[in-house]
């Protein structure tokens, strides 16, 4: 089987961040890095306003600042030992490699003990670095002579002998040379879990910059056996140690110990911290230096506080704590200004104003952090009047900022109401009214309040090509704008007023403010006419006219009150913004290089923020699918237009990627929507409409699909409703429904007390059970679909633990076709004096109760039917032929539904602790910690489970699914080594042995380790492909596609190498999943996977360029637009934003 793995949501863990100054003397900017993304924001107006991102083909380890004259480099460090230095270049937007450096020596390669991934890798000061190399040597980095960074390898024997297992490791500032204090343990530590036991110690290392080595070592054994980080602290030679309940200082002057103080925390009152009593826990502690001076502590239980040293000279007497603030969770630190912010793997990342007496959150960062669990909630069904859709439910994993998300594909529901009309173009005019355009005629329509589809109908003279509101004074008038006529209405649609135009061609586009209109004709020439009351009239005076105009705009200037009138215009290349009050041109450059755009439309930066009143954005969708932003800015008295960079150059959203398919072939119509779900939006109309929603958080627009159905018109209405006309040329009013937009998805979301272990979805009910914990109890709860209001729920025992929950179908003479969907709980009951676990199995049914017989919506409640104690932990289980199949320590056990409970019917012992079960038909797929992957066959009559085949090789199989390609079913496991593999299950071959081994055939890395997984039926309905989460927040997809697909889409991925350079020396997707081959298997793994993100900058590049790569790899340019565009569409289908 051939994969196409793609990534549908980018992770949203914040793993590090920095300060820097990237363009040159410019403000500085926040650096956020999520797993393989860089994203840039700023903070002005107390706001995180995300301006750039940069995706890399490697997962980020290490984050730090490279100072410079006027801008700052980065310095990135990669899990596959590269480290790499990057420059943001302003010519491009873009940021470019500067320095490149590679450790992937064999001598520097040793294992990793389970859990160092953990440990810090990467640390500077500015100008010095130091970079952990694998796990037994540092690489030291400083500047030579002509301005790049130059390495050098050592050993931990190079630095001390007692060198064993380093866990962090700090450069000191202030010192005539640099200064690196390293925390570390003589003895090797086999595994994370044991960190925390070991004693540990310090050592004091100076750093020769000329010859980039180690020099004179000092070392200090009185460390906290619980201390795992240190921190720097300016004016001072020395380091804080952090342990689990105190502050530890370790002074260091000259390379000689002077003084060691420990258990010095002290609060303002200089009482003593009682850690019972105070609660301050000091693990997962994060520090940080303020902008003024001070230095802020975020310790484990979300508290902020403020340190502060009293000295004597040199000799730190005391470190006091002032509390600033709490509930804010952080796994890194950064000061910016007057903000600090706290990057959390938890939920919202947050930015804090710190001040004294008044520190507050002022932004979050919108963030679901570390994903628990996910389900599939609905598969797609279509009803009369509303759009298909999927739905998913996400839990995170986290007590404290615990949220429950139901995930939406489209912007569903999304209500096409047919108005019993049809039409060619339409124009919403004012509430309730629209224009329409049908067989060269025009029909004023009414609808009527609450009477849906009941309209009064008008026919209009003229051919008309637009229609607009416009206000003088406090009259408002309508413009109908025909070929060569303009007539004028007034709010009763009484005619008051009918110009002629001066042109001897039609007019094909118009755009108005409240006094003026704009008509672009066919021979690209613009006309601008100012209208003005007279008297019991109007007149209409010319103020503009210009030639060879490609598109045009305007739009209101709300940084010029008493002259804000503008007209944006594209001639060619070249954009021109002119002030039609003042008869001047107030900014002029060059934007789309060859290819003039299809709109240029204004929009307000932040409308709903009074203090950003002053502010807008223009935004241009051009032919090249590039969207570029120009922002104005009032400075006083003068009004600033300031270029933006350009969008959609390098963009993951496979949305996007089958846009840029639709407009390389046949144009689209794009129309301003100004509040959809309050949000200024652009909708495109064509056979797979999208809409474009600018957020105010962040410079790149959202881009969602909004129907299957073909949409040839749009026009807004009001806020949440346009009017569409379809392919069919009927007209619809369309209603949104109102909904939460987090990290690019349409969500509803709920908090749910405790953290949220499991979540199941019952498709008879709609309703979606949660499984949730506290430190006093496990509880389930009845979730609706629609509101996720809690409509009921059940409580266990305090001292029972809910370990699984799963919605099965078991046989049951309950209904008439003999099966039916239950809810199944295993709990454990957390007992220290029990010699063995008590573990017990829960049945619930999801019984309706009709409360009122006038309103017969169902209400659904929790019932208990059965409790089954079982011996031993039931770590996973699955539903086969109506019989429950349970994993049980090495055992495996079917159960069968009988009316005095649960009944076991059979079992079978072939491995040594099971993690996860699936199924399919009468087929199991059994997971192993040990053993790997196992094949079961099932017999229901008797019930029994036989063996078919399992993997030759032993790893430790997490989560398992099946990925489906007409006949041919892959065996998919999710390692608990970040690895997954496929296998598949063919007795006809020499290599299995008579099917007793699994054959591998794919076998790739993921980013963080897999948390949840489920299967979804493809467009082509014989493919299932199969989705998976990850604890660092990212959603990816595994597409079975064709071979012969597969082979020609390979060229197309290796060929776009050349035309897309990867940043840091990584060229492309595949070197991020770190291929590994297996052994003995029939072809090459890494030839087996595709990554999605390796083919589709084809549909970016020109059309000279895509011909020519076309022709390299001997296929026509439309074949390769028709391989991708059904590529893509089955991404959107499957799982879209």
């Amino acid at each position: 089987m051939f994969i196409i793995k793609k990534q549908i949501a980018q992770p949203t863990v914040v793993t590090h961040c920095a300060k820097a100054t990237l363009e040159r003397n410019g403000a500085p900017r926040l650096i956020v890095a999520k797993n393989n993304i860089i994203e840039t924001y700023s903070t002005e107006n107390d706001m995180l306003y995300r301006e750039q991102q940069f995706v890399f083909a490697g997962k980020i380890t290490g984050l730090a600042v490279w100072k410079g004259e006027g801008k700052d480099r980065l310095v990135l460090s990669f899990e596959e030992a590269k480290l790499s230095v990057v420059e943001y270049s302003e010519d491009s937007c873009d940021i470019e490699p500067h320095t490149l450096h590679f450790y992937e020596k064999e001598e520097y390669k040793t294992p990793f003990p389970y859990g160092s991934y953990l440990l810090p890798q990467l640390r500077g000061d500015g100008s010095t670095f130091l970079y952990r190399v694998y796990e037994k040597h540092f690489a030291v980095l400083t500047p030579n002579t002509t301005g790049h960074l130059c390495s050098s390898v050592h050993p931990f024997s190079s630095v001390s002998e007692r060198f064993n297992t380093v866990y962090d490791f700090v450069l000191l500032t202030g010192h005539s040379v640099p200064v690196a204090a390293v925390l570390f343990d003589s003895e090797a530590t086999p595994d994370h879990s044991q960190m925390l036991e070991r004693t540990k110690k310090i050592a004091f290392v100076e750093i020769d910059t000329e010859k980039r080595e180690f020099a004179n070592t000092v070392i200090v054994d009185q460390v906290p056996t619980a201390a795992m980080f240190l921190h720097s602290v300016d004016g001072m030679d020395g380091v804080l140690s952090f342990s689990d309940d105190s502050i530890d200082y370790v002074l260091f002057g000259s390379i000689q110990l002077t003084i060691l103080l420990s258990k010095t925390l002290r609060e303002p009152t200089s009482k003593t911290i009682d850690k019972t009593e105070e609660n301050v826990s000091l693990i997962g502690s994060r520090v940080t230096r303020h902008e003024d001076g001070k230095h802020i502590l975020v310790t484990g239980n979300g508290s902020v506080y403020v340190l502060g040293f009293v000295l004597n000279g040199r000799r730190l007497l005391t470190i006091t704590l002032e509390k600033v603030l709490d509930g804010v969770s952080a796994n890194s630190l950064c000061s910016i200004g007057p903000h600090l912010f706290a990057g959390s793997s938890a939920g919202e990342s947050v930015l804090a104003r710190i001040e004294h007496g008044s520190s507050r959150v002022v932004s979050q960062l919108p963030s679901w952090g570390q994903i628990g669990s996910m389900i599939l909630c609905k598969p797609h069904q279509k009803t009369k009047h509303s759009e298909s859709r999927l739905e998913m439910a996400l839990t995170t994993k986290h007590a404290e900022k615990n949220n429950f998300y139901l995930i939406k594909n489209t912007i569903a529901p999304l209500t096409l109401a047919e108005m019993g009309q049809t039409a060619d173009e339409v124009w919403a005019v004012d509430e309730g009214l629209a224009l329409i355009r049908s067989d060269k005629k025009t029909f004023l329509l009414r609808t009527q309040k609450g009477k849906q589809g009941s309209v009064d109908k008008r026919e209009m003279d003229g051919v008309t090509v637009g229609f607009v509101r416009l206000s003088l004074g406090t009259e408002k008038i309508f413009a109908q704008v025909c070929t060569d006529t303009v007539q004028f209405f007034d709010k009763k649609l009484v005619s008051i007023f009918q110009a002629s135009l001066e042109t001897d061609r039609e007019i094909k586009e118009v755009s108005n403010t409240e006094t003026h209109l704009s008509l672009l004709d066919t021979d690209k020439r613009l006309i601008v006419v100012q209208i003005e009351p007279r008297e019991e009239s109007l007149t209409m005076t010319e103020c503009l006219k210009l030639e060879q105009v490609d598109a045009c705009c305007l739009f209101w200037d709300r940084t010029e009150p008493a002259e804000g009138n503008r007209v944006a215009v594209v001639q060619g290349s070249k954009l021109t913004i002119l002030s039609l009050d003042k008869k001047q041109i107030v900014f002029e450059d060059c934007l789309f290089g060859e290819t003039p755009p299809l709109l240029v439309h204004n929009r307000p930066r932040l409308e709903l923020e009074e203090q950003s009143a002053d502010t807008h954005s223009i935004t241009v969708l051009s032919t090249d699918k590039t969207v570029h932003i120009l922002e104005t800015k009032r400075d006083g008295r003068t009004t600033l237009y300031t270029k933006r960079r350009t969008l959609f150059q390098k963009n993951t959203s496979p949305e996007l990627e089958l846009l840029a398919l639709a407009v390389s072939g046949t144009p689209r119509k794009t129309t301003f929507l100004e509040n959809i779900f309050g949000l200024p939006c652009l909708f495109l109309t064509g056979d797979a409409p999208f809409l474009f929603l600018f957020p105010k958080t962040q410079a790149e627009p959202y881009v969602v699909p909004v129907c299957s159905a073909a949409i040839c018109a749009v026009s807004y209405a009001r806020r949440n409703t346009f009017y569409a006309v379809d392919s069919q040329k009927t007209l619809r009013l369309c209603f949104v429904e109102e909904q939460q937009i987090e990290n690019g998805w349409l969500i509803r979301k709920t908090h749910l007390d405790g953290q949220t272990l499991h979540a199941a979805y019952n498709i008879v009910s709609s309703t979606i059970t949660a499984a949730t914990q506290t430190s006093a109890v496990s509880q389930l709860h009845l979730l609706e679909t629609e509101t996720l209001a809690v409509i009921d729920t059940h409580s266990f025992d305090p001292a029972e633990r809910i370990t699984d929950l799963k919605t099965i179908t078991l046989n049951t003479n309950q209904t008439e076709k003999g099966k039916k969907p239950f809810v199944l709980c295993t709990t454990t009951v957390l007992d220290p004096d029990a010699i063995s676990l008590k573990t017990a199995i829960y049945l619930f049914d999801i019984v309706d109760i009709v409360y009122d017989p006038l309103n017969p919506k169902k209400i659904f409640r929790l019932k208990q039917l059965h409790r089954e104690r079982v011996k031993g932990a039931v770590t996973a289980m699955c539903g086969v032929a109506g019989f429950l199949v349970t994993a049980q320590t090495t055992k495996t056990i079917i159960y069968s539904l009988e009316e005095d409970g649960l009944t076991p019917s059979g079992f079978c012992d072939i491995a040594v602790c099971g993690l996860s079960v699936s199924s399919i038909k009468n087929y199991i797929l059994y997971g192993d910690y040990v053993r790997g992957l196992f094949w079961l066959a099932f017999q229901e009559d008797p019930p029994r489970l036989r063996l078919l085949g399992k993997t030759d090789a032993c790893f430790g199989s997490g989560l398992t699914e099946f990925a489906i390609d007409g006949a041919c079913l892959s065996l998919v496991s999710f390692g608990c080594d970040c690895v997954v593999r496929t296998y598949l299950y063919a007795p006809e071959s020499v290599l299995s042995a008579e099917g007793e081994k699994l054959l591998p055939q794919t076998a790739f890395r993921t980013s963080s380790p897999v948390s949840s997984v489920f299967r979804i039926a493809s467009k082509q309905h014989d493919r299932h492909s199969v989705v998976y989460s990850t604890e660092d927040g990212s959603i990816e997809v595994l597409l079975p596609v064709d071979e012969s697909l597969f082979r020609r889409l390979r060229l197309l991925a290796l060929r776009n190498q050349s035309f897309f350079p990867g940043y840091c020396g990584m060229t492309h997707g595949r070197s991020f999943l770190n291929v590994e081959q297996a052994p003995h298997s029939e072809h090459d793994q890494g030839n087996s996977v595709l990554v999605a993100d390796d083919l589709f900058p084809f549909a970016f590049l020109s059309a000279v360029h895509q011909k020519a790569l076309a022709d390299k790899i001997e296929m026509a340019r439309e074949d390769l637009f028709g391989d991708l565009a059904a590529l893509c569409e089955e991404f959107v289908f499957l799982l879209a934003k």
